[in-house]
């Protein structure tokens, strides 16, 4: 058996022929491209969005971490049903039909690049 890494924490384990792609380490983000920001970025962004929004700053970042928490979940359920951890149908109960549409379908086109890639 052989592993292909195809990404920051994505690898794909066959035989002969590709048979799964596994999201492996926490915290792995699906179709979001993540940036670094400085502690003052952060401040600065928070201090804004309290302002247009006219709310309190800690309204802010209770809605932040709120939103970052339901990311990380997402992702999370995302790499347990890539790794075959939970079922099809609980893995559209906890992500909705669409997205765990959109998932085997980029697994089916990943697993199809490399199926491609080992016959060159």
């Amino acid at each position: 058996m052989a592993t292909v890494d195809i990404g920051p924490g994505r690898f794909v384990n066959f035989a002969s022929e590709p048979t799964s792609v596994i999201a492996a380490p926490e915290f792995i983000s699906v179709g979001v491209q993540r940036s670094r920001m400085t502690t003052e970025t952060v401040s600065d962004r928070v201090r804004e969005l309290a302002e247009h929004h006219e709310i309190d700053e800690s309204a802010v970042i209770q809605r932040a971490v709120e939103a970052g928490v339901e990311t990380l979940y997402r992702d999370m359920m995302v790499s347990r049903y890539l790794a075959n951890e939970i079922t099809r149908e609980e893995a559209i109960k906890q992500l909705g039909v669409e997205v765990v549409e959109e998932v085997e379908s980029a697994r089916d086109a990943v697993e199809e690049d490399v199926k491609w890639g080992l016959q060159a």
